[in-house]
């Protein structure tokens, strides 16, 4: 393709795909998509090459974890556009990756940063790319791996610093003996780029070894009282301030589904209550967001469910997997409390979960 001027491929674009496009070719928009696919250069480089269609109907997947931009990596083949790529009609420069500490602990997180700078003379978005890779691999791994990615979109000359969060998950592998996620103790590389083949920055975290079982390969009772003793909130009775439709109660925040979420109407000032039954201790709260979150939100603490004390407060939210810690209190009431959002529509919460002190 080296000899043509442009490519537009368009896949499922749905009702407003030709105006979308019509803006992008005429200049009122910059392309800001990113793949979420390798394109190889031939059909023999995919990992498929040689099992599919199969014969007889019958098909081999041999691929094992080596799908996509992994097989690519693996096996050092250049792909034609790589996992991740994705163009704009400005520049951006990614630099000054930190991490919030040297060490993951196995009950912890850490928070990686890095600056985005528009370097260009357009308005434009570059979506940052977060990859761990373990250089000393004790199993057979991927040689790196997506955990995280953020989309940012900046004016000319404007410059932001992102973050994304770690957790010990994102470096486990599937134990199939041990019946889990394990992690391996040692140091791994964390980069950051606009692709799976465009790294900007590296970084070296040091992380504790650590096992998670799976639920699907452990007995179902064990594990089940395991989590609900661990989440207080599991289960609890819960109250919200407005309910956007009758498929997207309260309740769901706190039932221990993922499929399920609380979402409140368009509006900021939502709040979202658990009661805990009794006064206990309690020292820190896990959230996870859909896309629809706060910007700015509380965590709140009362006796009474009337007279209420702010155990946690924050004006950077990013939205995804968030875990606060703040000082141990004892309280039956315990409040998120949304203060602005970071979209137009309003607050939705797919678990709510709170825990004891540490």
């Amino acid at each position: 393709v080296k000899g043509v001027p442009a490519i537009l491929e368009a896949w499922f674009p749905g009702q407003e795909g030709g105006r979308a496009l019509a803006q992008i070719l005429f200049g009122d928009v910059s392309p800001s998509g990113h793949l979420p696919t390798t394109l190889a250069v031939r059909r023999e480089d995919y990992p498929d090459y040689g099992n599919f269609p199969g014969t007889n109907g019958v098909a081999k997947y041999a691929e094992g974890i080596y799908v996509g931009y992994r097989a690519f990596d693996k096996k050092r083949i250049e792909p034609l556009f790589p996992f991740g790529h994705g163009l704009s009609y400005t520049t951006f420069r990614i630099d000054q990756l930190k991490l919030s500490a040297p060490t993951l602990r196995a009950d912890g997180t850490v928070t990686a940063k890095v600056r985005v700078s528009n370097t260009g003379l357009r308005p434009g978005a570059q979506v940052v790319q977060l990859y761990v890779r373990d250089p000393n691999p004790k199993v057979d791994k991927a040689v790196r791996e997506l955990k995280g990615f953020v989309k940012v979109m900046l004016q000319p000359g404007e410059i932001r610093t992102v973050s994304m969060t770690l957790k010990p998950r994102d470096f486990a592998w599937c134990d199939v003996k041990g019946g889990g996620w394990r992690v391996n103790a040692g140091n791994y590389e964390i980069a950051v780029g606009d692709s799976s083949r465009s790294i900007k920055q590296r970084a070296t975290l040091r992380v504790a070894g650590s096992f998670e079982p799976i639920a699907y390969m452990v007995d179902q009772a064990t594990l089940k009282a395991a989590i609900d003793k661990s989440d207080l909130a599991r289960g609890k009775k819960v109250m919200a301030s407005t309910v956007q439709e009758a498929q997207y109660k309260a309740e769901f925040a706190v039932d221990g589904d993922q499929s399920t979420r609380w979402s409140s109407s368009f509006a900021d000032g939502q709040w979202l209550t658990v009661d805990l039954g009794k006064k206990q201790k309690v020292g820190s709260v896990e959230l996870h967001w859909k896309n629809a979150f706060a910007v700015s939100y509380r965590i709140e603490v009362s006796d009474d469910n009337q007279t209420w004390t702010t155990a946690f407060s924050t004006d950077k939210g990013s939205g995804g997997e968030d875990t606060v810690s703040f000082p141990a209190v004892n309280a039956r009431y315990v409040r998120l409390y949304c203060v602005k959002r970071a979209t137009e529509f309003g607050n939705s919460v797919y678990s709510f979960q709170v825990r004891a002190p540490k």
